[in-house]
């Protein structure tokens, strides 16, 4: 069935953007490469320099004994 609302104040690319996620055949379905080349996906893009991104940042690991 797959029926469902958003909001009216979700804007048009918002709801595209969820009406694709939520398509029942899978087969028409957004996959994850589809869902992170959507423009309404990529209004913001992440700033490497605030955090730490895994996959981005080498993370050091030290192992410390106590005794």
């Amino acid at each position: 069935s797959g029926e469902y609302e958003t909001s009216k104040t979700i804007s048009k690319e918002a709801n595209h953007l969820l009406k694709c996620i939520l398509t029942v055949d899978p087969e028409k379905r957004y996959r994850l490469h589809q869902i992170r080349k959507d423009p309404w996906f990529n209004l913001i893009k992440p700033d490497p320099s605030e955090g730490i991104l895994i996959g981005f940042h080498h993370i050091t690991v030290f192992y410390l004994r106590f005794y």
